[in-house]
């Protein structure tokens, strides 16, 4: 698919701290910009976690800029895609407000064709508070909503779609960071939208499979979506706006296996709509939780292909993250 990168070092800025003005990497986070230009100590470190607090007590913007010629202009539609914006978002493109955004868990995307012009365009995105909106919207509740006092330093952060230990837990430090931490980009359209791409297994007791592919797509001419799998190809034509949806059926499926109980082949699947085209490596196994009554009341068994499972940590253990 045709797009223009905005990934890249852009700018940080802060309107309750005017003299700070640093390069930030795009995906990144707030914290590490600063961190990076020696404005911050390193948080993790002795009791440096109090001292860092002003910066989450603060609002944050990042800038950046982009070329475009006539022939991006050209297109259809200029769709800005970006996901895993933490979390309070307003997105402004050449001094347009385009996006808000309060779902760090979501994928967004909006046509800017109207609000961008040849040559050099501005894009902008403006955070907000996560503490304060917290608190918002918990002053909105007909009753007292519990959070986990103790764990989370910052009331209410369980209203909010956020990393929930963003506020303190157990195990981490109170550090509520603001960013995008995946690509921006911006697509060019032209006469057909290929989006996202979803796949389901349904298992048969037989032991074949079927997989089930449903495809979002836009495209204001027929067009053919041509989707393989596993040496089968299927071809559908389409006009409008919606989801499409195809079947592939596997006899005899070489079965994907966890690290140390099998190997772990993947298959291939293509998606082309008309000159857009996708492809993703799958693997092929049946997965369940088994809670059947035992013993000691019910089970919690992991079942891969109907193979028992051993888990890695003892239950009630958890990874931490890493940390150099």
């Amino acid at each position: 698919m045709s797009f223009i990168s905005l990934d890249g070092i852009w700018q940080l800025t802060s309107p309750q701290h005017p003299e700070i003005k640093i390069p930030i990497s795009i995906p990144g986070d707030n914290h590490y910009a600063l961190l990076q230009a020696g404005l911050i100590s390193d948080p993790y470190a002795a009791t440096n976690e109090k001292e860092v607090q002003w910066v989450s007590q603060s609002d944050w913007m990042i800038q950046s800029s982009f070329e475009l010629d006539e022939q991006d202009l050209d297109c259809k539609s200029l769709e800005l895609t970006l996901s895993r914006v933490d979390t309070l978002a307003e997105i402004w493109i050449n001094e347009h407000h385009v996006l808000s955004c309060s779902n760090m868990f979501c994928r967004y995307k909006v046509d800017i064709k109207p609000y961008l012009k040849l040559g050099s365009n501005q894009i902008e995105v403006r955070f907000s508070r996560a503490d304060l909106e917290a608190q918002r919207r918990a002053d909105k509740q007909p009753f007292f909503i519990p959070w986990a006092v103790g764990n989370n330093q910052v009331p209410y952060m369980n209203l909010l779609r956020k990393t929930q230990c963003h506020s303190g837990w157990d195990w981490g430090i109170n550090l509520v960071v603001c960013g995008i931490y995946d690509s921006i980009k911006i697509e060019r359209i032209h006469d057909a939208r290929l989006g996202q791409v979803s796949t389901t297994q349904v298992w048969d007791e037989s032991g074949s499979v079927a997989l089930e592919i449903e495809v979002e797509f836009e495209c204001s001419e027929q067009t053919d979506l041509q989707v393989s799998f596993a040496g089968v190809e299927q071809c559908l034509s389409l006009v409008g706006s919606d989801r499409a949806k195809v079947n592939f059926e596997v006899k005899e499926p070489k079965l994907w296996w966890p690290a140390g109980y099998g190997e772990q082949p993947l298959y291939t699947l293509d998606v082309s709509l008309g000159d857009k085209h996708l492809q993703r490596k799958i693997g092929l196994r049946k997965l369940e939780l088994n809670t059947s009554a035992d013993k000691i009341g019910s089970a919690m068994e992991f079942r891969i292909n109907d193979f028992p499972i051993s888990r890695k940590v003892p239950t009630g253990s958890l990874w931490m993250l890493c940390h150099p």
